[in-house]
C-alpha cells in the first residue's frame, strides 16, 4: 500500500472526515485513483500563526458542509495543548478519487485570480482510521507503507 504525508492539522481533519479535498501543486499520478492509501501525519510542528489563521476563516471553504465546526474543534483543541495532534504517525486510510484543478470546485463567486492555477484538489474519501497511529517516518509523494508495518 502506498502513503500520502499531511501536514496536521490537515491530516487530522481529512481523518474525521471533515476534508474532501487536500490541495497539491501537482496533479495525482492516474494510477492512484480509486485506490486505498495511508494517511501519514508529517513531523512538521504547526505554526501558531497558522492555527490563529485556521480559527479565523481560512478553513471555510475547504470543509464539508456541516463539518466546518469538527474541523475547528481539531484545531482549537491543538491551539490549547500545542502539540496534542500526532506527529510522524500514519492514522487511518482513504480513497483518491479524481483530481480537479482546485478552481473547478470553488464556491460560486469566488474571485478566479484568487485560487492559485496550478493547485489540484483531490478527493478523498471511505475514510477508515486505524484503532491506534502506527509511527513511521514519511516520505515524499507517495511513498511505500509496507516498510512500516
Amino acid at each position: 500500500m502506498r502513503a500520502l504525508t499531511f501536514h496536521q492539522p490537515y491530516a487530522s481533519i481529512v481523518m474525521a472526515n471533515a476534508k474532501p479535498y487536500e490541495f497539491r501543486r501537482w496533479c495525482a499520478p492516474s494510477w492512484m485513483i480509486g485506490e486505498r492509501f495511508v494517511v501519514h501525519a508529517g513531523m512538521r510542528k504547526i505554526p501558531a500563526q497558522e492555527l490563529v489563521d485556521l480559527m479565523h476563516g481560512e478553513l471555510e471553504g475547504s470543509v464539508i458542509d456541516g463539518k466546518l465546526g469538527v474541523a475547528l474543534d481539531i484545531i482549537e483543541r491543538e491551539w490549547k495543548t500545542r502539540g496534542g495532534l500526532p506527529l510522524g504517525v500514519g492514522l487511518g486510510t482513504a480513497v483518491l478519487g479524481r483530481p480537479r484543478r482546485a478552481i473547478e470546485i470553488m464556491p460560486a463567486g469566488t474571485d478566479p485570480a484568487s485560487v492559485d492555477p496550478d493547485c489540484w484538489a483531490w478527493s478523498v474519501s471511505d475514510i477508515e482510521p486505524f484503532p491506534v497511529p502506527i509511527p513511521a517516518k514519511g516520505g515524499r509523494q507517495f511513498w511505500n507503507w509496507a516498510a512500516q508495518s
